[in-house]
């Protein structure tokens, strides 16, 4: 932008305007499709979907396989597929109720 001639505060209404833009090109780039939400290409051409994390609540039953199974000894990664659970959450369960689980692999 030539503005070497403009008086004092259009010149720097000029500069303003020019390093806004550069600004918001560097923001722009530094962000991802992901981190704004989108979907990318790959994503798109093999079909995938967004997989969203389905909360459950604890039955009764739930429990109870949970307390007999770790009575029994039985890894925390057997016990969470018995309760088709993530072993994070079944772990974290047999926490709050005081359970000791095998956390070996």
């Amino acid at each position: 932008m030539s503005s070497e001639g403009a008086p004092a505060p259009a010149r720097l209404a000029g500069r303003l305007s020019d390093m806004r833009d550069v600004l918001g090109s560097i923001i722009c780039a530094s962000k991802t499709n992901r981190d704004v939400g989108l979907r990318t290409p790959r994503d798109v051409l093999s079909g995938a979907k967004e997989k969203k994390a389905v909360r459950r609540e604890w039955t009764k039953d739930d429990l109870k396989t949970l307390k007999s199974l770790a009575k029994k000894k039985a890894g925390v990664k057997k016990i969470a597929r018995a309760l088709k659970r993530t072993p994070g959450a079944t772990a974290a369960k047999a926490f709050v109720l005081g359970l000791s689980l095998d956390t070996r692999l």
